[in-house]
C-alpha cells in the first residue's frame, strides 16, 4: 500500500473542500505530505483502533436491531433495503 500511497492521494482543489473542510485540511481533502500522514496515522492509532472500534460495538448492535424489527415488522410489504442501509450508515459514520 506505502508504494502507491502517491498515486492515489492526489486530490483536486475544489471549493467543496475548502468550504466543508476547514480549507481542505481533513483527511478526506488534504494534499499528500506530512500532515496528510499525521492525519491518517492519528486516526488509525486513536479512532480506528481495535479497542474504539470495540468500544462502540453496543451501539452497532442496537441500531442493526432496529432495523431488523423494522425489516420483521414489514411482513408482507416491499421493504425498501437500499434506504435502510442508507440511513443505518449515515447513523454509523456520523
Amino acid at each position: 500500500m506505502k508504494t502507491h500511497d502517491v498515486n492515489f492521494s492526489y486530490r483536486p482543489e475544489s471549493l467543496f473542500a475548502k468550504i466543508f473542510s476547514y480549507n481542505a485540511t481533513d483527511i478526506e481533502f488534504s494534499q499528500y505530505g506530512d500532515y496528510w500522514r499525521q492525519v491518517r496515522k492519528i486516526c488509525t492509532v486513536k479512532l480506528l483502533s481495535a479497542k474504539r472500534v470495540q468500544s462502540f460495538r453496543f451501539i452497532r448492535e442496537e441500531e442493526v436491531s432496529k432495523v431488523a424489527k423494522i425489516i420483521c415488522g414489514s411482513e408482507g410489504s416491499i421493504v425498501n433495503m437500499s434506504s435502510m442501509i442508507s440511513s443505518l450508515l449515515r447513523k454509523e459514520f456520523s
